[in-house]
């Protein structure tokens, strides 16, 4: 879902308008382009370092029935 909103955020058409058979021709030209493949790399680890949890260690046996 994401990247297919992705792809609208890039594009801003549909890859019908475009003449995009399917959906991974819009993936393949932007992965073919080595300066917008490297600014969707620098996005995720942005996005990723945004991202807030906690790990915390869990005894799973204690859940056996």
């Amino acid at each position: 879902m994401m990247l297919l909103l992705f792809h609208y955020d890039v594009w801003q058409e549909s890859g019908e308008k475009l003449k995009l058979s399917d959906f991974s021709m819009s993936v393949e030209i932007l992965k073919s382009n080595k300066i917008m493949l490297e600014e969707m790399k620098e996005y995720l680890e942005h996005l990723i370092e945004k991202i807030e949890f906690i790990e915390k260690d869990i005894d799973l046996l204690k859940f056996r029935t």
